[in-house]
């Protein structure tokens, strides 16, 4: 029972997991489509909401009597035609502002800096009815427009009404006449949204200007330091999108969408808890079912394992009696389900076993007979020191020096061989043998080539794997060097480096390019023609397994610079095969 016991829990996890992960991703991208409509009808009603304001104004400053007045302030007017222009003039605003409550102040600035001012509650025209400082503000409003070229504008204001700037231009010749400014309540673009919406919070939604002034927000610092924190990162789009982004230790999501008219922008910020806070529901219920259902798969384990285990328990039992050399017990099923043929096949196996172990202990009275015939056949090694010996006695008496002298050093080398016990072997010993080796290729080659040592003393006495030395100088010897031509030199070094033991043997030879130095490098099973591919490959593998892996052959060559191999082991004080 204990054993399934991980198994439904893990599958209940599993189960849960995928089942909350999925809710999460579904509830998120239901969220992003959901504010993402919400956003974008909000847009629409504000595009058109402005759209709308633009044309009314153009269609007060396109007047023809507000056309004749703006073109008399092109020369200076005595102050009573001034006094009938306003009156004009509020003829003309009291038109547009009894279908639009909305707006609050209009300022009229006509081209030689005469001012006309209208307030709500107050129905005639002032003539120069601005202060210095507000007549300030209007000029700097139409000398911004003017100066880039707009025709129309929206700004927000101090007091936080919303500023239409509109220059007025002549109908005639096209000349600039003067500024209008229109301010209006922000609720002339009031954000509503549909009563049914449970995610987007008008508070929430911020509208931007072209030149991303923000235009309509809640009076709410968060807003204001979300918008800022948004255009710091200059994380706004072209197009309608969506974001989460984390500001001040929480997680927001930002719907923007822009207007084609106006170029606005309207954002929303969806805090990520709102949206979490759904999840929630859905977390519970799906823990209590898994818990539930944990309960009711640990109850039925423990009553289907009491079922199914009593057959096991019986082979355990006489499992028992098989380990203690009881190969004649036998298992009398319970019942004969799969558990209970399963004890007749143990019996089986019980009666095979007791077969096999006579078969396997007359096998070796046979193997052990023919290993000792095998021995009485072997070759004694001394034959071939007898055979060596003779063959050095006869070249003495025939006087060929260079014969007893190989045959002197074969001798030296075989027995070195044959007397080696254990992997491992002192330093100095490897040179010795080394030394064998070279002293006999110089017999064949005489002076073609010479030997360099730069041994460290204190490297002589370590314990090196044996055998390693004599097939990398082999190399250098065959495939460096011409040898029919003198002046090859090999040389031979040790250091200890970094905790390391580091053996080299380096030629002046003809060296090798990057590519087969690489390929060497990657795949010590395919080295290049010029190799010795079975000697290099069996000191690599050799030191490895005795070391590890992050010991062995290191190569480094470059074509006519000669070849260095370096051998890399631990430093070891005593045999550690032994």
């Amino acid at each position: 029972m204990f054993a399934f016991l991980p198994i439904i829990v893990l599958t209940s996890m599993v189960i849960g997991g995928v089942s909350l992960s999925v809710s999460y991703r579904h509830l998120r991208s239901e969220t992003l489509n959901i504010s993402g409509q919400l956003v974008y009808q909000v847009l629409l009603n504000v595009d058109y909401r402005s759209a709308e304001f633009e044309k009314l104004a153009y269609d007060m400053v396109s007047d023809y009597k507000f056309q004749q007045i703006a073109r008399s302030y092109q020369s200076h007017r005595n102050q009573i035609e001034g006094y009938q222009n306003a009156s004009t003039l509020g003829t003309i605003i009291s038109g547009m502002t009894i279908s639009n409550p909305d707006i609050v102040r209009i300022y009229i600035l006509m081209a030689d800096g005469t001012a006309f001012s209208w307030q709500k509650g107050n129905p005639k025209v002032g003539i120069d009815a601005l202060g210095q400082q507000e007549k300030s503000k209007l000029d700097r409003l139409a000398e911004v427009e003017r100066s880039q070229a707009n025709v129309v504008s929206w700004n927000r204001a101090n007091d936080g009404s919303i500023q239409l700037v509109m220059q007025i231009i002549d109908t005639d010749n096209l000349s600039l006449l003067g500024s209008v400014v229109y301010e209006m309540k922000p609720e002339h673009f009031r954000i509503s949204l549909p009563s049914e919406s449970s995610l987007l919070d008008p508070a929430n939604i911020v509208v931007l200007n072209q030149e991303n002034d923000t235009l309509v927000s809640a009076e709410d610092p968060l807003m204001a330091s979300l918008v800022d924190h948004v255009l710091q990162q200059q994380e706004l789009g072209n197009d309608l999108n969506s974001r989460t982004f984390r500001y001040e230790g929480n997680s927001y999501l930002m719907v923007q969408a822009n207007a084609e008219y106006s170029k606005w922008k309207v954002l929303s910020f969806v805090p990520m808890d709102t949206i979490l806070r759904k999840m929630n529901v859905i977390t519970y219920s799906t823990m209590s079912a898994g818990l539930g259902s944990l309960l009711l798969a640990s109850l039925l384990a423990w009553i289907l394992s009491g079922l199914f285990t009593r057959n096991i328990r019986l082979l355990q039992e006489n499992m028992k009696k098989v380990e203690k050399g009881d190969f004649e017990t036998r298992v009398r099923p319970v019942s004969y389900d799969e558990l209970g043929r399963l004890g007749l096949q143990f019996n089986d196996m019980v009666g095979k076993i007791r077969n096999l172990i006579r078969e396997v202990a007359d096998e070796r009275i046979m193997r052990q007979a023919k290993e000792f015939e095998v021995l009485q056949t072997q070759v004694n090694p001394h034959f071939l020191y007898n055979t060596l010996g003779s063959i050095k006695s006869l070249a003495q008496l025939n006087e060929q020096p260079d014969i007893v002298r190989m045959t002197t050093c074969l001798i030296e080398i075989l027995k070195a061989a044959l007397n080696k016990k254990t992997e491992l072997w002192k330093f100095y010993e490897e040179l010795s043998f080394v030394d064998l080796y070279i002293d006999l290729q110089k017999i064949r080659y005489q002076d073609h080539f010479r030997v360099e040592y730069d041994i460290a003393a204190e490297t002589e006495a370590l314990y090196v794997v044996g055998f390693v030395l004599q097939p990398l100088v082999e190399n250098a010897l065959y495939h460096a060097f011409e040898l029919e031509r003198p002046g090859g030199v090999i040389r031979i070094g040790s250091r200890i480096d970094g905790g390391q033991l580091r053996i080299w043997v380096r030629d002046n030879g003809s060296g090798m390019d990057a590519d087969t130095v690489a390929r060497i490098k990657s795949r010590m099973s395919k080295q290049p023609k010029g190799l010795n591919s079975i000697g290099v490959k069996n000191v690599d593998e050799r030191i490895k397994y005795q070391f590890g892996e992050e010991y062995g052959l290191t190569f480094a060559s470059a074509v006519g610079q000669g070849t260095t191999v370096e051998i890399r082991m631990p430093i070891m004080q005593e045999d550690t095969t032994r």
